[in-house]
């Protein structure tokens, strides 16, 4: 793969020889593994989720759904949020999930008043 500058602008040409796709290959493979190998704690991980989600609320008590389908599973049956399966673009907190996602928003990522 050969990377010129033409007008400034960096462009390819060519799909690359066998060996640079083998060194992309290995470097994506070596991150997937060390990113996979790692211990998640989920719980942290679906807090996080919860406090976000307010990010992008709506019509009361409605959020975009751009997360994690796994995640939103696990909000779900905990009783934070309506079941993200369906068509619906976001899904809907529950009164427990509401305030949880808020405490949280606070508790992550707030900062003292200036």
């Amino acid at each position: 793969m050969t990377v010129t500058a033409k007008d400034g602008r960096l462009r390819r040409s060519g799909y690359g020889t066998v060996a640079e796709i083998e060194l992309l290959f290995n470097i994506v493979r070596s991150a997937y593994r060390w990113i996979f190998a790692m211990n998640l704690d989920t719980d942290r991980i679906d807090q996080a989720v919860l406090a976000l989600l307010s990010l992008g609320l709506h019509e009361g008590t409605r959020a975009w759904k751009s997360f994690d389908w796994d995640v939103m599973a696990r909000l779900h049956d905990k009783g934070y949020i309506s079941d993200p399966r369906g068509k619906a673009k976001s899904v809907v907190f529950t009164k427990q999930g509401l305030a949880e996602s808020e405490r949280l928003l606070s508790n992550l990522f707030g900062t003292a008043p200036k």
